[in-house]
């Protein structure tokens, strides 16, 4: 237990090279245990993961994730695999708006007053950065400013938007090193990504 909080705590500082380095048992683990639903979900968080800060994510593994999570009933996998497939850009821009839809209303359904949840967040601002849209992402951080309460996945997405000039409201959060430090090493993660589909952090 003490393993996996650390490997949050760290991915949520910007410092995700433990998580990828254990994950990998962890998923092993749970598949021969016959745990399903809870490897799904692991399988899921860390899709969507890879597809955001590694350029190594075949659309046919997501594809997979999604049909299993689909029989499965597995909505929280069902989320994660259609973030995934957003990130990975490998859709046209009617589809991705179709999957950004479907990923709203999984999140809003599964949500606290029908707020979003950080996957649409983080699926809205990859594509509205990507599409330089302003107004997307100023929409965006309205929504996010009516979530009631933020957890440690919506740091990537705070940090993102602060780097778009659009920071949000500030909520209780333990940081374990200053944000400052947090905020840059998310926002050298967000330009790795950017940069791998031709746009750059200005």
């Amino acid at each position: 237990m003490e393993a996996l909080i650390t490997r949050a705590q760290e991915y949520a500082h910007g410092r995700p090279r433990r998580y990828f380095a254990e994950i990998g048992e962890k998923l092993s683990r749970l598949r021969r245990a016959g745990r399903q639903r809870e490897y799904l979900e692991d399988l899921g968080v860390y899709l969507e993961r890879r597809a955001l800060l590694h350029d190594d994510l075949d659309i046919e593994e997501v594809g997979k994730l999604r049909d299993d999570a689909e029989m499965a009933g597995h909505t929280v996998a069902t989320r994660s695999g259609l973030l995934a497939t957003i990130l990975l850009r490998r859709s046209d821009p009617t589809e991705t708006s179709i999957l950004l839809d479907r990923l709203k209303t999984l999140d809003q359904a599964s949500g606290v007053a029908g707020a979003i949840g950080f996957r649409y967040a983080l699926a809205e601002f990859c594509d509205a950065r990507l599409a330089d849209d302003r107004d997307r992402l100023a929409a965006l951080r309205q929504e996010i400013d009516r979530v009631p309460i933020r957890t440690r996945p919506w740091v990537p997405v705070e940090c993102f938007l602060e780097s778009a000039g659009l920071p949000v409201r500030p909520v209780p959060t333990q940081w374990l090193e200053p944000y400052n430090v947090v905020r840059r090493r998310w926002e050298e993660h967000l330009r790795a990504y950017l940069t791998r589909f031709g746009s750059k952090l200005s």
